[in-house]
């Protein structure tokens, strides 16, 4: 290869071509212009969602960020970001962008052809050819990651009077594959429920862990998993499948149909079951997919409001362990009340106790009993506990002791006159 003169490359235009690139870029591509309108869609449906989610009563007065509920918060804000995001392009459909005079090509450099558009007479089946699997529509929708804004705690406030309304999918391609078997497709390329299923199981796993984290914080591991159990096993979600109607919408063989294929094979409620599950995890997952903005908040707060209905009592529970959780434990309680010098309580277990077991028959149960030694008395049973630990037990035993406040109220007035005696004394000498 030839060196060029030193003159010929200072004669050189390439310089000025490049000046263009180094003046500010005010030009928005029709890629920004059309996230931005895929943005305002998006933006019009949450804000219709959100509008039917505020009490006609609070619209009469002015609105305030603090009097909305968490999830209506979250979504306010996610939406003023992706639209603070989009301003440029948003400029641009209004028609109001500054357009940057088009440069000329160079003379030697030839002029690429655009691809051929399809033309308005061209018959071809757009909606069945959109319905077919591209790479487009395999990248379709990025993935999101949760937040903690969205996995925040249960609280009984969350627990609805009745399941809360089905979040809409804001892409109609997605929504027709969450309802298509694969054995209903026309095509190999055509879209099925298949890998939105497979997403969809990925999100309820991640949304149902990071809410039951959240909301028991002192709760063992296998506790945590036995309670995620109960949200995602496959006989729940096809609960709420058929609740909002997905048996209805769906578009699969025959045989899974309530009365099977006529004069022929029907599936295994075991299977339809399971097909069910996998529709709603499908539509989990399109829903997420088809708002890159905000559909991970959406899909949360819809899933968190859902299942707090089927585990409403260990919502409450958890409400309760969190207040006793600040108090000291019954044991402690027990002996502020009544122990003094040379007085004792004995934590013992229950003698000729016969072997219990937990209702579900997997966890032994233990019961110890509480023994006071003075004030008078020798061997005094004050209580008694029955827990799978007998730590537990124990603190049970004493509870039930405090319980019976006419009992325990004489042993407090032996120690409040003990006590008294002992202050005169020392104020004697």
């Amino acid at each position: 290869m030839s060196k060029r003169p030193h003159k010929e490359v200072a004669a050189s235009d390439t310089p000025q071509l490049d000046a263009a690139r180094d003046r500010k870029r005010v030009k928005t591509s029709d890629e920004d212009v059309g996230e931005a309108l895929k943005t305002l869609l998006t933006f019009a449906a949450n804000i219709k969602a959100s509008d039917v989610a505020i009490p006609e009563t609070q619209k009469d007065q002015p609105l305030k960020l603090d009097s909305l509920p968490q999830h209506l918060k979250n979504d306010f804000r996610s939406l003023s970001r992706s639209l603070l995001h989009s301003l440029p392009a948003v400029r641009a459909l209004a028609g109001e962008e500054e357009k940057e005079p088009q440069q000329p090509l160079p003379k030697d450099e030839p002029k690429v052809e655009e691809e051929p558009q399809p033309s308005p007479q061209d018959n071809t089946p757009v909606k069945e050819e959109r319905y077919r699997q591209t790479p487009k529509d395999n990248a379709r929708g990025a993935v999101q990651l949760p937040s903690t804004e969205t996995l925040t705690k249960w609280t009984v406030a969350d627990i609805p009077p009745f399941p809360p309304p089905l979040p809409p999918v804001l892409d109609p391609i997605l929504e027709t594959a969450a309802f298509t078997h694969p054995g209903m497709a026309k095509r190999p390329t055509d879209m099925n429920y298949e890998r939105l299923e497979w997403m969809g199981d990925s999100y309820i796993y991640t949304i149902s862990c990071g809410l039951i984290y959240a909301t028991f914080p002192t709760l063992a591991p296998g506790k945590c998993s036995q309670i995620r159990e109960i949200l995602v096993k496959n006989i729940t979600l096809c609960e709420y499948s058929v609740y909002y109607g997905f048996d209805r919408r769906a578009d699969f063989p025959a045989e899974f149909g309530l009365g099977g294929r006529p004069g022929g094979t029907r599936v295994t409620p075991k299977e339809r079951t399971k097909v069910l599950a996998d529709i709603f995890e499908a539509y989990v997952a399109a829903v997420v997919l088809s708002d890159p903005v905000s559909g991970f908040a959406r899909a949360s707060a819809w899933l968190k409001a859902l299942w707090a209905g089927t585990i409403q009592q260990q919502i409450r529970d958890a409400v309760v362990l969190e207040k006793k959780a600040t108090e000291l434990p019954a044991k402690n309680q027990l002996a502020n009340l009544i122990l003094a010098k040379g007085v004792k309580i004995r934590y013992e277990d229950a003698p000729n106790q016969r072997p219990q077991y937990s209702r579900d028959g997997r966890q032994p149960l233990y019961t110890v009993n509480a023994y006071l030694d003075g004030w008078g008395e020798t061997n005094k049973l004050l209580g008694w506990g029955t827990a799978p630990h007998k730590g537990e037990a124990g603190h049970r035993a004493a509870q039930c002791a405090m319980d019976n406040k006419k009992q325990i109220a004489v042993y407090v007035e032996r120690k409040r006159a003990h006590m008294a005696a002992l202050e005169a004394q020392r104020k004697e000498e």
